[in-house]
């Protein structure tokens, strides 16, 4: 029912508009611009290094459970009682600690891709909207939203990406020519 409201709110604006003088509607490719901007690059392989490195920690972990599990399997027919419980708690010990350790990294990892991605969307939706105002758009619409169609010429991404790379080349030109 919402969606239906909201749709012929939309339609009675776009009238609106349509009678009031010229409608001009662009739409953007929000996803595009996040990955091919080179903040969006940046952030992508500071991420990356970031999940390297929770990768190299797990590994090790994971390392010492499995030698723990071989140990278990190799040795244990010939280890006391004792030593054999002492040593399959240790393993189950390790092995909990393991998959804690990969739940946080899980949760470390999608937090901090949640986290940049915000930051780009925030700064990237500002220079959107700003590129709109300064052409004279009444309508920008994301891709990959719910539009059905939209012409290729409608798409202002190329755009949106072109003023984000130079606005970022910008400080990098004045830090070199400042060496």
């Amino acid at each position: 029912m919402r969606k239906i409201l909201m749709f012929f709110a939309l339609m009675f604006l776009l009238i609106g508009w349509l009678w009031a003088g010229e409608l001009k509607i662009a739409v953007v490719d929000f996803q595009r611009i996040v990955l091919e901007s080179p903040e969006g690059q940046k952030a992508k392989a500071q991420l990356e290094n970031e999940i390297m490195a929770k990768r190299k920690e797990l590994d090790a972990m994971k390392a010492e459970v499995d030698k723990l599990k071989k140990e278990l399997e190799t040795m244990g027919s010939s280890l006391s009682d004792s030593a054999r419980a002492e040593k399959e708690e240790q393993y189950r010990r390790k092995l909990k600690e393991f998959q804690i350790a990969l739940e946080e990294a899980q949760n470390t990892i999608m937090k901090r891709e949640s986290e940049i991605t915000q930051t780009l969307v925030t700064k990237f939706l500002a220079d959107i909207q700003n590129y709109a105002k300064v052409n004279g758009y009444t309508l920008v619409f994301e891709r990959g939203g719910r539009i059905i169609y939209a012409a290729p010429e409608l798409d202002i991404s190329d755009n949106i990406l072109k003023i984000i790379t130079q606005a970022s080349q910008k400080p990098q030109d004045s830090k070199t020519k400042k060496k």
